[in-house]
């Protein structure tokens, strides 16, 4: 090996090794293959510059306990804001207390099983609201399903002998009502909650914008969708009924429009 290398060639090869960076290979390739890698290596591993691949792959015992040491200050952390989290603390306000970067420490709370039981026993922070959809004054618990408030319609319609049409569509336009009576659009919603009446009041807009027909908005007896509502859709010549009001409408009891909020609404 040492008589086909000369001293400096072999001297080279360990400064391309040190210097440079370069691997067995690359040295290999830059004197044109001619040392091989083999004879590369042990020129290196004579020199005590190259470990050899047996040492090379033996564990780094500093690298391990960095780690250990990473670790264990990943897990004071995450309990530390954990803590902050149960006694009403946020996760930002603690960690710019004690310097720590926000998403590090958001990404590996939100992986741990200790927050998300957290996370499903916290008391909202606006009980008022979910308890009233709970309640069932936005949320229909008569009709949990949409169809089934529909299916209910349709058998009042069909009791009182009313010719209608079942999801009548706008010419050239991909968009269906629930019911068509006479000119009147029937537009069913379990769901009266600010969300749930604004895409209702989209819908009737539409539906009397594109067709010469007016809009109804029928609503279940166990829900009371806010006044408001109401007031916009006599607004833009549509009307709001419960399911009550929808039957006495049907039987001719009550007149479409104008109505005031205590004939068509139950009140509570």
């Amino acid at each position: 090996m040492n008589r086909a290398t000369s001293p400096d060639k072999q001297a080279e090869i360990i400064r391309l090794y040190v210097t440079q960076k370069l691997g067995t290979k690359a040295i290999s390739r830059y004197f044109n293959g001619r040392p091989s890698r083999m004879v590369i290596k042990k020129i290196l591993i004579k020199h005590g510059v190259y470990r050899g691949e047996e040492a090379a792959c033996k564990p780094d015992e500093n690298r391990r306990q960095a780690i250990r040491i990473e670790e264990a200050e990943r897990r004071r952390r995450m309990a530390i804001c954990l803590r902050a989290l149960r006694s009403g603390g946020s996760v930002e306000n603690t960690c710019r207390e004690n310097g720590w970067n926000v998403r590090s420490v958001w990404n590996h709370i939100r992986s741990r099983p200790a927050y998300h039981a957290f996370n499903r026993r916290r008391i909202r922070k606006y009980p008022r609201e979910m308890e009233r959809r709970r309640d069932g004054l936005w949320l229909s618990k008569l009709y949990p399903k949409e169809q089934k408030f529909q299916d209910a319609i349709r058998r009042i319609l069909d009791e009182n002998g009313a010719s209608y049409s079942v999801e009548p569509c706008i010419k050239g336009l991909r968009v269906r009502g629930d019911f068509l009576i006479n000119s009147v659009f029937v537009e069913c919603k379990v769901d009266v909650s600010h969300l749930g009446m604004t895409k209702a009041i989209g819908q009737c807009w539409f539906y009397q914008t594109h067709t010469p027909y007016k809009c109804l908005l029928v609503v279940p007896d166990d829900v009371v969708p806010h006044e408001a509502w109401a007031f916009a859709l006599r607004r833009m010549g549509a009307t709001l009924f419960n399911e009550s009001g929808f039957r006495c409408w049907i039987r001719g009891e009550l007149s479409f429009s104008p109505l005031s909020l205590r004939n068509s609404l139950i009140n509570r």
